[in-house]
């Protein structure tokens, strides 16, 4: 039978926070939760739009839709210059 500090119930963004704060107060901690993969929900709640990736992803595309356009201007205005 295995024994522990803190037993937490539910492996969602509340549970992993108490866990992690748990496990750094040197507390042997068990997450307990009915899906497969821990934080499973966090990463599609909100359809992506509340996952910090998704995010980040959508600023990168945009800084290249950004930075493609502003070449494309540039060589306009090369080329009427030329």
């Amino acid at each position: 039978m295995e024994t522990c500090d803190v037993l937490i119930i539910g492996a969602g963004a509340a549970g992993m926070m108490c866990a992690i704060e748990a496990g750094k107060r040197a507390r042997k901690v068990i997450i307990l939760d009915h899906s497969e993969k821990i934080g499973r929900k966090i990463l599609i709640s909100g359809g992506g739009r509340c996952n910090l990736l998704t995010y980040i992803l959508q600023l990168i595309h945009l800084y290249r839709q950004i930075h493609i356009f502003a070449n494309q201007r540039c060589l306009a205005i090369h080329k009427k210059i030329s």
